[in-house]
């Protein structure tokens, strides 16, 4: 069948406090191979690795957040089409990453950033076992194990070499979160998957039903203010209980001249690239309710309240 898996390492944060930010949660359950949708492992070399049966799991994962005050290696496998990565942040930014898709070619390799020194010699190995076997025409894809030899130098883990036969691979399960979502004029609105954001945002109306807000019971929120055709889109994440950060979200590359939109209580004057229209607050809105990253087509602005 071929692996689709992801998974991310991270040392120097304790287990409680990555799961909290990746909303999963401990289930005291153990197996050999990891199996289940999520399961964590701790390694000898201090490293914490959250495995994933979904490709795409460390694309929606908040990798900045999980390596503030610690180190992150993450690694990708996609079998059916030949694709992996590998890449590393500390203190919340990127270090490297490299990249290889053979739909772009065997001996496509993309990296960026200051590799490891481990980086070149397996490069070198691998690229010349390509050239041996034949380059383009090689029947293996040998760069597409550059990625995954280097995640493993560094951490010591494979996706497809587990360790020993007992079973160390802790069953994760997601920690299904507790929302309130109201309007100016409802004060409870049914949320997915018995309603849509689409149908709620239908009934945004800069004069009778001017703002919603998306709660959760830690206090983080999302808020949404004006008319469909313009409205600002704001949110708030707590790092503890006493400290958040508050965010105002706004287009990436456009201009910040003076701009407004209308509520119920009046004018609101704003930076015109922080006025969105309804289809931009929903995505936002969706993306908040599924735990994930706002796009980088958008910009946050940090506001002080």
């Amino acid at each position: 069948m071929g692996f689709s898996v992801s998974w991310h390492a991270v040392r120097g944060k304790p287990i409680e406090c990555v799961l909290g930010q990746l909303k999963l949660q401990r289930t005291g359950r153990f197996e050999v191979v990891p199996e289940s949708p999520y399961s964590a492992i701790s390694l000898d070399a201090g490293w914490l690795v959250i495995f994933a049966n979904d490709f795409r799991f460390i694309e929606s994962a908040p990798l900045a957040a999980l390596s503030e005050s610690s180190e992150l290696i993450t690694c990708a496998v996609e079998e059916h089409v030949m694709s992996s990565s590998a890449s590393s942040l500390k203190n919340g930014r990127p270090v490297w990453a490299i990249a290889h898709d053979s739909q772009l070619g065997l001996g496509h390799l993309e990296v960026n950033g200051e590799v490891p020194r481990e980086f070149a010699a397996i490069k070198a190995r691998l690229t010349d076992e390509l050239s041996e076997a034949g380059g383009d025409e090689s029947e293996i894809d040998y760069l597409f194990d550059v990625p995954l030899e280097l995640a493993k130098a560094l951490t010591g883990f494979c996706h497809d070499r587990y360790l020993g036969d007992e079973p160390k691979f802790e069953k994760l399960e997601q920690i299904v979160p507790r929302w309130k979502f109201s309007s100016e004029t409802r004060a409870v609105i049914p949320l997915p998957p018995e309603a849509t954001f689409v149908s709620a945002f239908d009934h945004l109306d800069p004069k009778n039903n001017s703002f919603f807000i998306l709660e959760y019971e830690n206090g983080n929120y999302m808020q949404c203010g004006g008319g469909k055709k313009a409205c600002t889109v704001e949110f708030r994440v707590h790092e503890s209980a006493n400290a958040y950060k508050h965010y105002v979200v706004g287009r990436a590359r456009e201009a910040s001249d003076p701009g407004s939109i209308q509520m119920s209580g009046g004018m609101v004057e704003l930076p015109a690239n922080e006025v969105l229209n309804d289809r931009e607050a929903i995505e936002l809105f969706e993306l908040f309710f599924a735990g994930k990253e706002v796009p980088k087509k958008y910009v946050l602005r940090e506001k002080n309240l």
